[in-house]
């Protein structure tokens, strides 16, 4: 599997803190994110919006590691896949409110 783009951002010179490219979950026949593409810079503040099943948690959860993607790939702070690997170090810099 190939890894999410981690390009330097031209305008700042940094690496985006989150990217998440194809994101794919499904609980049974039920799509709860499908192809979902996000690209976080250093600094963004954002918002997920949407109604009761569109899929808001489980994208947290799985930016968070607590939840396995079915496809697609996400880099949070440059760890690609599975931060939950990685989550006291992420701990440090992620609030969910």
């Amino acid at each position: 599997m190939e890894g999410p783009s981690l390009s330097v951002h031209e305008e700042t010179g940094s690496m985006p803190t989150v990217v998440v490219e194809g994101l794919h979950k499904a609980y049974g026949p039920v799509a709860a994110v499908d192809g979902l593409d996000l690209t976080i810079e250093a600094g963004e503040v954002i918002a997920l919006l949407g109604p009761n099943g569109a899929g808001k948690t489980t994208t947290v959860e799985i930016l968070e590691g607590y939840r396995k993607p079915d496809g697609g790939t996400v880099s949070v702070l440059g760890w690609i896949s599975r931060p939950r690997e990685c989550c006291d170090a992420m701990s440090l810099r992620i609030e969910c409110c």
